[in-house]
């Protein structure tokens, strides 16, 4: 999925994974809490990142391991989060809060 196929939002997570976590998500679609890429801190860190930047709130109570083996598992987390559409829509039109100005 990297590359043109990617959305906003996977391009986004890739960014958190490299520039936060110090981890290179594999392309094939590894596991990466069943293959060891992320651990505990990481999971702490990266839904930190993923409330500060997409502006949602993850209901911590409703989180399987399986919501982070994947970046399209991740992504559907974001999705689906009740508090994700506005922050997503904006993602998807292609500007982060990193931007300079949402397009008009």
């Amino acid at each position: 999925m990297h590359g043109e196929l990617e959305s906003d939002i996977a391009r986004n997570l890739r960014g958190i994974f490299t520039e936060i976590l110090q981890v290179e998500v594999p392309s094939d679609g590894a596991g990466l809490v069943s293959n060891g890429l992320i651990d505990s801190l990481a999971l702490v860190e990266l839904l930190f990142e993923i409330e500060k930047r997409f502006e949602v709130t993850v209901d911590f109570e409703r989180l399987e391991t399986h919501d982070f083996e994947t970046l399209e598992a991740i992504e559907e987390l974001i999705v689906r989060s009740p508090t994700s559409q506005p922050a997503v829509l904006q993602t998807q039109a292609g500007w982060s809060k990193s931007s300079p100005a949402p397009p008009p």
